[in-house]
């Protein structure tokens, strides 16, 4: 069971209960998830593992490593399980992949019964796409065997110890063309108002409307603790399989997040994309102003949003 659940995510308001009920009712149907956002510590992580929970009883969750050899913990005979790719990003820790081995594990979804959930930093889906297919090389077709796509917000003076984390847009994939993401929103979360918003029905996923809505009030009504209604039964714990030797550590948060909260080993070019770069330069121009550095990434406006 994963360190906070969907219903504890609801209980927060980091979603609303129609967003976790897509996630839920998404991973029963063993869909692909991205989760994105801009710096690190924004829960994309915790969100993604509060999902893969929602999996059917049995389903074999293959942590991808690099300590697992050539094969990154990909099975050789597909069995139906998640390939969980803890970050796309360009860095020295094992975990986290880049290049050939994120083609190598998209490539592996390909006439499969795999299914993937992995997240990566950048300031929107459409530019999140952009890594995955510009900066890593993965074709376009395969790129779009990702079904949803669930944007992070971070909230609060300090990047490192937000008050709030939020999910701005949940984006239902529709197609990747020339490394450009069609997607259709589904909820979204208006900041002015901080209202939860429905927006789109889904074309693919979740499409059972009135097993949303039950599995919203589910996920509301639990307190925070495990959903098991009549409706569905209790699950064993997810199967935990490929695991390289010694356990998963997160990076050490301290310091500022280089190109707006994605690391890089010392002496290697980043390859983002111009909308993060163009992120970096306006933090570090806030700074230069003389606002503090939590403040700065606070009042830095996304490039390509309001």
């Amino acid at each position: 069971m994963p360190e906070l659940s969907l219903a504890d995510l609801v209980a927060n308001r980091t979603l609303s209960p129609a967003m976790a009920a897509t996630l839920s009712i998404a991973a029963e149907e063993r869909r692909s998830f991205l989760f994105v956002a801009i710096p690190r510590v924004a829960g994309k992580t915790t969100t993604m593992m509060a999902t893969l929970d929602h999996a059917a009883t049995g389903t074999a969750l293959h942590d991808l490593s690099l300590d697992s050899g050539p094969s990154l913990g990909i099975p050789s005979a597909p069995d139906g399980g998640y390939l969980v790719m803890h970050e796309i990003a360009e860095t020295p820790f094992p975990h986290y992949l880049w290049n050939e081995p994120v083609r190598q594990v998209f490539a592996a979804l390909r006439d499969s019964d795999l299914r993937l959930a992995t997240a990566l930093h950048a300031g929107s889906v459409e530019e999140a796409f952009g890594v995955i297919v510009d900066s890593n090389g993965v074709p376009a077709e395969e790129a779009a065997q990702i079904d949803v796509a669930t944007y992070i917000r971070s909230l609060g003076p300090d990047w490192r110890n937000p008050t709030r984390r939020v999910v701005e847009s949940m984006q239902e994939v529709i197609g990747v063309e020339g490394g450009r993401v069609r997607t259709s929103e589904l909820h979204r979360w208006d900041e002015q108002s901080d209202r939860f918003e429905t927006v789109n029905p889904p074309q693919r996923v979740a499409r059972d409307a009135a097993l949303v809505s039950r599995r919203a009030d589910e996920l509301a009504g639990s307190g925070g603790g495990r959903v098991n209604s009549g409706q569905r039964r209790a699950r064993s714990p997810r199967r935990r399989v490929s695991r390289s030797p010694g356990s998963f550590a997160r990076p050490p948060a301290s310091g500022w997040p280089v190109d707006a909260g994605v690391m890089r080993p010392p002496g290697r070019q980043s390859a983002h994309t111009k909308g993060a770069r163009l992120m970096k330069r306006r933090l570090i121009g806030n700074v230069r102003k003389g606002t503090s550095p939590g403040e700065a990434l606070r009042v830095t406006r996304i490039p390509g949003r309001a």
